[in-house]
């Protein structure tokens, strides 16, 4: 089952004023630029790469520049789509030592643009679309992206995002389980999930590790044989090729359900 699962309701909005932009299924990042160097950190001030740029800017001074977007690093959807490395660019937020946090986001995102036609790989501008796509990218993007980020193209940075997320829900056979690391030794880690292909054999899609209170791992260590071959219920925000979930959780266990109803799901490439 796929619904839509908005962070946040959205308010009544001025269609003309709005854009739609695919969320990409990397890492956000901020991306901080100054000679030739480019230096890549997480949302938590972590680093994460630094690179030489090829091409020089046509800036005047050499202050930093800071540019906002994904990185794509390390994810299985990023793999199957050879895009590891690669940043998708939706924001500018610093240019030459000027701060443009207040700025409309279009100025921003027309500084963003031209920023990143002018390094070329692996910066990439994150492409906006009219508010009318909404429909049609729901249904046609809902097995291959992460959802759909809503903006204004007039609002300043600290404005708060609106997103609408594609979530799956599918029901699994707990045939393993997997110990914790860290404060998690001795307790569950995460459930090996299997379902039955289409030959009737029941093969492992993946491990989910999401979704478990420190009591629920506690409780479901302790009773591991009695929740070997038990079917339960988890999500995802989307499904690979292979059938497994994006960003699986964990939601219950299920005594509804036989374990000849968990079949595999493949996607098309």
């Amino acid at each position: 089952m796929e619904v839509a699962t908005p962070d946040a309701l959205i308010p009544p909005i001025n269609p003309a004023d709005c854009l739609l932009q695919i969320k990409y299924d990397g890492i956000w990042a901020k991306v901080v630029i100054l000679d030739d160097i480019a230096t890549v950190y997480s949302k938590t001030g972590e680093y994460k790469k630094s690179f030489t740029i090829g091409r020089t800017l046509p800036i005047t001074s050499r202050q930093p520049i800071v540019l906002i977007g994904e990185f794509m690093f390390g994810s299985q959807w990023s793999k199957q789509r050879d895009l590891s490395g690669k940043l998708f660019i939706f924001d500018c937020l610093l240019r030459e030592g000027e701060d443009l946090s207040q700025l409309p986001y279009k100025r921003r995102y027309v500084t963003a643009n031209s920023i990143c036609q002018e390094l070329g790989e692996p910066f990439f501008i994150v492409p906006c679309y009219s508010l009318s796509k909404l429909g049609e990218f729901w249904i046609q993007l809902r097995d291959s992206y992460e959802g759909i980020i809503v903006r204004s193209w007039s609002s300043t940075w600290t404005a708060v995002l609106q997103k609408l997320k594609f979530t799956v829900e599918d029901d699994f056979i707990i045939t393993g389980w997997v110990e914790g690391k860290g404060k998690h030794q001795g307790r569950l880690g995460a459930f090996e999930l299997s379902q039955y292909d289409e030959n009737g054999k029941l093969v492992k899609v993946m491990n989910c590790g999401g979704g478990f209170t420190d009591e629920m791992r506690d409780y479901f260590w302790g009773r591991r044989e009695l929740t070997l071959f038990t079917v339960c219920l988890v999500s995802g925000k989307g499904r690979f090729h292979d059938g497994s979930l994006r960003n699986p959780n964990f939601e219950r266990l299920r005594d509804d359900k036989l374990t000849t109803d968990c079949t595999l799901k493949r996607q098309s490439r």
